[in-house]
């Protein structure tokens, strides 16, 4: 029935209905149907992955110190913080050689390693022992080199002569912050200070033992850098610490207190007690 005779030809031809449906048959070959939505969002997830496969995964400083950062970012960001090499050589602080029979501070031949101290401090974490400072260690990983403790750093240089139940241990915030709490401010303010200078936080209105006493202590035990005629809150315990020995502070402590804080903190460029800090590692 689907098929016609032309006249005068013996050849039978399909109609164009059935020539139609033929091409149809032939032409498609495959069932089309609606995608589901969860594979079209598994096929762009994929898609979106591999787009990045190839791309480093790179971390942004937060709110909050280093250390509250993501563990796998903290070595980046620390050394992004600390800028190429015309930044790390102006924010380095050099203690002042100071050499006695049982004091000596920096390494034998007086090497400076800031390789590998900027090395040691990216990768730092501190075990600070439920917060008991005495027994703070920080711990870095360049050569298997041992951390850096109240014990290790009696491996540098004689510091602290005195049994550790001698010293004041102080809270980390209250040396920095609150140093109300480390002894009555009036009594500091009027051992350093110039009485007919007021007590404006000045180096010029310090006593003159204290003022040159400041040089040493921001070079070798509570380094920093900037403006050197003014007096930091934090400077002012130690100053009354040498002056009157009625706060008798660790010098260790101190010295732990500042290498974290460099470390750790957003703003803070210095990188501090680098003869120490190389001494303990040529260990």
């Amino acid at each position: 029935m689907g098929k016609e005779r032309k006249s005068g030809k013996g050849k039978a031809v399909e109609s164009s209905s059935a020539l139609d449906a033929s091409k149809k048959q032939r032409t498609t070959g495959v069932v089309i149907q609606d995608a589901s939505m969860e594979d079209v969002q598994e096929q762009r997830h994929q898609e979106w992955v591999d787009s990045i496969s190839d791309t480093p995964r790179k971390g942004v400083w937060g709110k909050g110190p280093l250390n509250k950062q993501v563990a796998e970012f903290q070595t980046q960001l620390f050394y992004e913080k600390m800028g190429g090499d015309p930044s790390i050589k102006e924010n380095v602080c050099f203690e002042k050689a100071v050499h006695g029979p049982d004091f000596k501070v920096g390494n034998e031949g007086g090497e400076i390693y800031v390789k590998s101290v900027m090395e040691w401090l990216s990768m730092l974490k501190k075990d600070d022992r439920n917060n008991a400072p005495k027994n703070i260690t920080l711990t870095g990983t360049v050569n298997n080199k041992p951390a850096l403790s109240l014990a290790t750093l009696r491996l540098v240089a004689k510091f602290d002569s005195k049994a550790n139940s001698f010293y004041r241990f102080v809270d980390e915030n209250d040396y920095l912050l609150h140093t109300k709490k480390l002894a009555e401010e009036s009594t500091m303010l009027s051992e350093l200070f110039m009485q007919d200078k007021g007590v404006e936080m000045k180096r010029n209105n310090l006593k003159p033992i204290v003022h040159l006493l400041l040089s040493f202590v921001i070079t070798n035990m509570a380094p920093r850098l900037g403006d050197q005629m003014a007096v930091r809150t934090w400077e002012v315990p130690v100053l009354y610490a040498i002056m009157t020995e009625q706060l008798k502070l660790s010098f260790r402590q101190l010295v732990m207190m500042h290498v974290w804080q460099c470390r750790n903190q957003k703003g803070k460029k210095l990188i501090s007690h680098v003869r120490l800090l190389s001494a303990l590692l040529e260990k």
